[in-house]
């Protein structure tokens, strides 16, 4: 009897520890290869994969990552219909409801032209883009679009392939986005063996840090926010250290 009172405690006490685990949603955008993107429904990318292996070592929490369109992942955040989401820029005077508070790698902003345009990696931006048309991806805040001259077109698109398509043909001048991005993007259209027209690159025009971004505006449906914060930034610095993080970016591409 007594044998049996104890396999019936443990049974309670390990089924407790089982269910206590914190459920939590994590946001991605849904179009931005190769570090975010959705594919057959499920989150895949440089940035899912690692934290992934990441949420995996946080032992108090399950964590679904949910691949979402961008401009209705930043509409979450700012409502606090949203707890996080990944990956976007540090823009916090565009973007006050966002605590950039888990910081992922830096990402190389760059413009790639299409051939006919007189646009080399030695040309000077804003100037020598003047009477262009140029694309970008809707909801990015790459650039301060405030700055850019009523001389230049803005063309927006809504993921990184149709930016590249309308390049591809002509309907805009030049494109700017991540490097890796616009390479991943040439690369999976060309694989569809769709030939692609000659581009050139034109300047890096900064570097960018991508974050996992938590939402202040609904803290209290979020007691665990900090305590999520701080574990996951120590697993993703131990990551970092022992070279993992890097590693899984290798094995991606």
């Amino acid at each position: 009897m007594k044998k049996t009172l104890l396999a019936l405690i443990f049974c309670f006490l390990t089924v407790t520890t089982a269910t206590a685990k914190q459920e939590v949603v994590v946001y991605c955008d849904d179009g931005y290869p190769p570090y975010a993107y959705e594919e057959n429904g499920m989150a895949k990318g440089i940035y899912v994969k690692i934290l992934e292996t990441a949420f995996r070592r946080m032992e108090d929490y399950t964590v679904k990552i949910d691949p979402i369109p961008w401009k209705r992942g930043l509409n979450f955040m700012e409502t606090g219909k949203g707890f996080a989401l990944f990956p976007p820029y540090y823009r916090h005077d565009e973007r006050p409801y966002l605590d950039h508070a888990v910081s992922l790698m830096f990402e190389e902003i760059a413009i790639i032209a299409r051939e006919g345009v007189n646009i080399t990696a030695l040309s000077k931006w804003p100037e020598d883009f003047e009477g262009l048309t140029m694309g970008l991806n809707e909801g990015f805040s790459i650039i301060n679009v405030k700055e850019i001259p009523d001389s230049i077109v803005i063309d927006y698109s809504p993921n990184n392939r149709t930016a590249m398509m309308k390049l591809a043909f002509s309907r805009i001048d030049f494109y700017v986005n991540d490097k890796m991005a616009i390479l991943d993007s040439k690369a999976k259209i060309e694989a569809e063996e769709r030939k692609l027209p000659g581009f050139r690159w034109g300047p890096v025009l900064q570097k960018e840090e991508a974050f996992v971004v938590f939402s202040n505006t609904n803290d209290e449906a979020y007691p665990y926010k900090q305590d999520f914060i701080n574990k996951l930034n120590l697993i993703l610095e131990g990551m970092k250290q022992n070279g993992e993080f890097f590693m899984l970016i290798e094995e991606f591409l």
